[in-house]
């Protein structure tokens, strides 16, 4: 049976489309237990649970549902390259659960759905993702409150009194290990601040630990995207059908800031001639880098990859190995895009 938990999780991350695509798979097979349309979401989502409890769509579905959905987009993802040793680590899967969750990861019931306060735990564990043996993801729920403003009152003697509340909310951490591509893959939620995103990536990194010694930066490099993000804006025109850049941010010869902003975000960084030129000049220079930039993946060059046009931020200060994906999306999309980063990075 679907738990309250899983329903109060399937409302937050997957679609109205989503929840009926799945439904539409058993119409057929049991057309007077499953029922499509509904004239609100809680309609749908309740369609599904009696659907589900009375047999006639497998749980393992609603589960895979639920994974897709809440695992794509709306989050950081950073990637990272291991040292020898670490690569040939985690290419065993099982021995990397067991020093991760405990021996007896695989009694635990996986996927779980609850949460600890104001903890981080162990909620999956999937091996031979992709169908290739030697992947794997794992993923973690972080229970967290945080102080949000609310308001402030101007009192006597020039005082201001400002007023929080605490708030809760579910953090999801995800670590997926790419055993063809050799690439660790760490993706924490989306915040209100980056210090919370950080936060968070240092929160997952510390619950890897166990699989190294002495600590995660001991053992892995960041996948340094600045080289690709140099190459996408070189090859811009080229590759017009792909991609669309809007914004950047570069750091000249002399280590001075260079913000391309076009007044309207969806604009093309083009927009302008010489806005291009000067793009261009700066890019070229061999001791130039690009700290940040954002763009568009076009869905009429990705075959079945993309269902509409993806928009996606790669970089920010510090953050060389780092793509955020702004609103939800699926695990095809992701990879698709993923792919196109590598295959410019020439691994």
């Amino acid at each position: 049976m679907l738990t309250e938990e899983m329903l109060k999780l399937i409302d937050e991350h997957c679609t109205v489309d989503q929840i009926q695509n799945l439904l539409r798979e058993y119409k057929e097979d049991y057309p007077k237990t499953v029922f499509v349309a509904g004239d609100a979401k809680s309609k749908v989502i309740d369609n599904l649970k009696k659907a589900s409890d009375a047999g006639a769509i497998p749980l393992v579905r609603v589960q895979n549902l639920l994974r897709e959905c809440e695992e794509n987009g709306r989050q950081h993802i950073f990637y990272y390259t291991p040292d020898a040793d670490t690569l040939q680590q985690l290419r065993k899967p099982e021995e990397c659960a067991a020093k991760l969750i405990g021996k007896n990861w695989m009694k635990m019931g996986f996927p779980r759905y609850e949460e600890r306060p104001l903890e981080y735990v162990w909620v999956d564990f999937r091996v031979k993702e992709d169908g290739r043996a030697s992947n794997w993801i794992a993923k973690l729920y972080g229970h967290e409150e945080h102080e949000v403003f609310v308001s402030e009152e101007r009192g006597q003697n020039n005082r201001i009194t400002r007023y929080y509340q605490l708030e809760s909310s579910r953090a999801i951490g995800l670590i997926r290990w790419h055993n063809r591509d050799k690439l660790l893959e760490i993706r924490v939620s989306t915040a209100p601040s980056q210090a919370i995103v950080r936060s968070r990536l240092e929160t997952v990194q510390r619950m890897i630990e166990p699989l190294l010694n002495p600590d995660f930066g001991s053992h892995f490099a960041v996948f340094d995207l600045s080289g690709v993000m140099k190459d996408l804006i070189l090859y811009r025109q080229q590759n017009s059908h792909v991609y669309t850049i809007h914004n950047a941010v570069l750091i000249d010869s002399e280590s001075g800031k260079v913000i391309f902003r076009p007044q309207v975000p969806e604009e093309s960084i083009d927009g302008a001639v010489e806005r291009g030129r000067a793009l261009d000049g700066i890019t070229r220079h061999r001791n130039s880098e690009v700290e940040y930039l954002t763009l568009t993946w076009l869905e009429s060059d990705s075959g079945t990859n993309l269902d509409a046009d993806l928009h996606c931020v790669l970089g920010g200060r510090g953050l060389a190995n780092r793509m955020i994906i702004q609103r939800k999306t699926t695990s095809k999309a992701i990879e698709y895009v993923k792919g196109q980063l590598i295959t410019i990075a020439g691994r």
